[in-house]
């Protein structure tokens, strides 16, 4: 089965050259242009925002919504091509895409972009016109002519968050596809494209080999702003080609984790409690910067941690039955073998520390009483330690300032409040509950950042300017 990918407008199909990404049954045709290629298609992209530049706020939404809708209609043939290829192509299972896309989803459906907006802008109208401000003058949010994204593929759907929210500022888009999964964001500027030939002309989607900087050096030189997504090594790299004159905004690797009270550790909530963190471990197998790697669970004498911890096992051995492992590369498995190992022989000399996992190790659970701050190797591997304090975790914590991103809570109103205090000034920038994990709001603050107000540039009319301006009325006042 061959797909054509990518979305590049201005160019003719018969001057396009194509390069195969080979997925088992599955290719996926992606476009490469050539650095003259990218100038002609970056400043028709430049000339041609101009006409979304004339668009209402309301009506991008409205294109938007139409075309997550598409996404989410079970009898559309795109929702179909998801459904049938994904799965192939990344090796999760029929049931985690056909859940997890649907949920990730449903955050950009109409009612919710229009409260992404409102989030970032008081008066979502300063996009379309100057708007009186709180100084007395007059702002406006103008914005990039062009925005390149980076995209990663280590969650299918992930480049929709960017290219969305660049669309609603009303950006023209030129988007690297990741190679490991290319095929969502590609369709996503296709099903534009169809709906409103306009924006999707605004939108160029294309492949170009990571590190090969000559086309990259076209698109950076063209884009006020740059997005990128990876790790952290790959990021400083490409920062280091960005002028200062351009603003980038880099999304590396973070680590997120779990922390139930032991007010949580009731008889009647502690198995739905356990089917919770279980699901969030699952779901894309701890590949989102926002999936719990560790959990931390407060001394308790009814409920103990390290029986809770067994009614996690018992949930991840239930679910793995709805949900298996997603098909593991060489490096994955040999990593993750290692650790295991790793973790084995380390509990044979430890009573204090027990490794469970089932006959196939598609998931892997660790109990300690030691507390550590280590991150997974990710894939279904979790650590699991007990705390008496608070104060305990925000000191193993701090080190780890810069790498702190999702904290899910399981605790009463008065303790969660009292947990996000300490743990917001160590670094941790998002609060959810456990079964919100890896689902955040459209309007979250990304790594404690923007989603909106980051892409565009604002520009004031001072109000000395209007008071000085009513002398050269043509009418007197």
């Amino acid at each position: 089965m061959e797909f054509k990918l990518g979305h590049i407008p201005f160019i003719e199909e018969k001057q396009l050259n194509y390069k195969r990404l080979e997925f088992a049954d599955i290719t996926g045709l992606v476009p490469i242009l050539s650095e003259q290629q990218l100038e002609t298609v970056a400043l028709q992209i430049k000339k041609n925002k101009k006409k979304l530049s004339e668009y209402s706020t309301d009506y991008i939404i409205n294109v938007i919504d139409q075309a997550i809708h598409i996404l989410l209609d079970r009898n559309s043939p795109w929702r179909s091509q998801v459904e049938e290829v994904i799965p192939q192509i990344t090796g999760y299972s029929y049931e985690t895409i056909k859940v997890g896309f649907t949920k990730y989803l449903s955050r950009f459906r109409k009612h919710e972009l229009s409260r992404f907006l409102t989030e970032d802008f008081t008066n979502p109208n300063i996009l379309n016109q100057f708007v009186p401000n709180s100084k007395g003058g007059y702002s406006k949010a103008i914005s990039s002519d062009i925005v390149t994204h980076l995209w990663s593929g280590n969650v299918p759907g992930l480049p929709l968050w960017s290219l969305i929210s660049s669309l609603l500022v009303k950006s023209g888009n030129i988007c690297k596809l990741p190679k490991s999964e290319p095929f969502i964001g590609s369709w996503f500027a296709q099903i534009i494209n169809e709906i409103d030939p306009t924006i999707g002309a605004c939108i160029a989607v294309l492949y170009w080999q990571g590190g090969v900087t000559d086309i990259e050096r076209v698109a950076i030189k063209h884009s006020d702003i740059i997005i990128g997504y990876g790790d952290n090594n790959t990021l400083n790299e490409v920062s280091k080609r960005i002028p200062v004159t351009k603003r980038f905004l880099s999304y590396n690797e973070k680590i997120s984790l779990a922390i139930i009270s032991k007010e949580a550790l009731k008889p009647n909530k502690v198995k739905s409690l356990a089917q919770d963190i279980a699901l969030e471990i699952i779901r894309y197998d701890q590949q989102g910067c926002y999936s719990p790697q560790m959990i931390f669970i407060e001394s308790s004498l009814k409920i103990t941690p390290k029986m809770f911890a067994q009614m996690i096992k018992s949930a991840l051995q239930q679910l793995e039955l709805q949900y298996p492992l997603h098909t593991l590369s060489i490096d994955e498995s040999m990593e993750r073998l290692n650790r295991l190992k790793d973790e084995e022989m380390k509990s044979l000399f430890n009573n204090n520390r027990e490794v469970y996992t089932n006959k196939d190790s598609s998931w892997v659970l660790i109990y300690q009483e030691e507390l550590q701050f280590t991150p997974s190797p990710l894939n279904r591997f979790i650590r699991i330690m007990p705390f008496d304090d608070i104060h305990n975790l925000v000191h193993i914590f701090s080190p780890f300032k810069n790498y702190l991103q999702t904290v899910g809570i399981a605790a009463s109103v008065e303790t969660t409040f009292k947990w996000c205090e300490k743990l917001a000034n160590i670094g941790a920038n998002r609060f959810s509950s456990i079964n919100s994990m890896t689902l955040p709001e459209a309007a979250w603050h990304h790594d404690g950042g923007f989603n909106l107000k980051d892409l565009v540039f604002y520009v004031d009319i001072e109000q000395s300017l209007l008071q000085k301006s009513e002398r050269y009325t043509t009418y007197e006042i």
